[in-house]
């Protein structure tokens, strides 16, 4: 049993969140508390938040933001499918960094439409042919896109 240091209340040990650098291996705020916390404290401070969410993701796939910044100067800031190009300013503008689900191996900078869309296709070439396939035999006469 542990004691809560932001409610007080005693709880079992497994409803602590585990922290390997504290001697106890737990935070010191159960889980509730954690969240409670959190939340307040990504809502006091969105700049210092978006700023680790994007170096944690930078860190998941294994780049730096030098290696980030190299790929988009190489795609002249563009979707390396469709060619949009991404202001960067918002998040929902930002390049998605695509990466081979099997590997792990990023392959490039998509714009978030052309990230989601070979995503739900669970990068299955032949799946994105027959929906081309598809597209194409449903197209109304007379356009050519």
């Amino acid at each position: 049993m542990k004691r809560c240091a932001r409610c007080g209340e005693e709880k079992p040990d497994d409803e602590f969140p585990v922290d390997p650098r504290r001697p106890s291996r737990r935070y010191s705020y159960c889980l509730v508390c954690k969240r409670e916390y959190m939340r307040e404290y990504r809502l006091a401070n969105p700049s210092a938040t978006k700023i680790k969410q994007r170096r944690d993701n930078l860190r998941k796939y294994g780049i730096t933001q030098a290696d980030y910044e190299a790929m988009l100067v190489a795609q002249d800031g563009r979707c390396a499918i469709c060619g949009r190009r991404g202001s960067g300013t918002k998040q929902h503008d930002r390049m998605s960094i695509d990466h081979d689900h099997g590997t792990g191996r990023v392959r490039g900078l998509l714009c978030r439409s052309c990230n989601k869309g070979i995503g739900y296709f669970d990068d299955e070439v032949e799946r994105l042919d027959a929906a081309i396939e598809y597209l194409k035999h449903h197209r109304p006469e007379g356009t050519t896109t």
